[in-house]
């Protein structure tokens, strides 16, 4: 799934919470840690690559011959920390830790690692859900093989977010 996406379904499962539960999470809060993992993995290769762009340089991570494989190992180690449950785990409980009561928004970022699970093929972006341990890859549907896929997972974003005016309009929560 795609990062924007990631952070819209955080928005919307939050929200159906904050109904159905009558909490009041911040909804801001669960589509930053809904794309979290990718904006902490790739956001500092994506910054080189822009600064490049605008110098001219070609600084791409994913070309070897440009010579940027320090970048390219960081990103791959920082996808691999955040796309974890088991990292998620430890920071949920240091969470739990240091604020006494568990930080339920971060559920979104537990969430973007289980759908990337079968959203992900098993070749250089496979989701390594167990890391640092061993990861058995789930030979998921890459979703930026078919835009059918991106198509229709946005039409399902939009289906959600109706469903959640009508559903607060009705209990008055909108």
């Amino acid at each position: 799934m795609d990062t924007l996406a990631h952070g819209l379904w955080a928005i919307v499962i939050y929200k159906i919470l904050n109904i159905k539960l009558k909490k009041r999470f911040k909804i801001w809060q669960a589509f930053v840690f809904g794309i979290f993992p990718d904006i902490f993995s790739f956001g500092i290769a994506i910054s080189v690559m822009l600064a490049g762009l605008a110098s001219g340089k070609d600084m791409s991570i994913f070309n070897p011959s440009a010579g940027y494989s320090f970048l390219y190992d960081l990103t791959v180690l920082l996808y691999n920390a955040s796309h974890s449950i088991i990292i998620f785990m430890l920071t949920f409980f240091i969470a739990y830790l240091i604020f006494k009561k568990p930080i339920w928004v971060l559920g979104a970022w537990l969430f973007h690692i289980i759908v990337d699970i079968p959203s992900h093929g098993v070749g250089a972006w496979a989701t390594p859900y167990l890391w640092p341990f061993p990861t058995p890859f789930f030979d998921g549907f890459p979703w930026w093989q078919n835009i059918w896929v991106t198509m229709i997972n946005y039409i399902l974003i939009l289906a959600a977010g109706i469903y959640i005016i009508l559903k607060g309009k009705k209990n008055g929560r909108i």
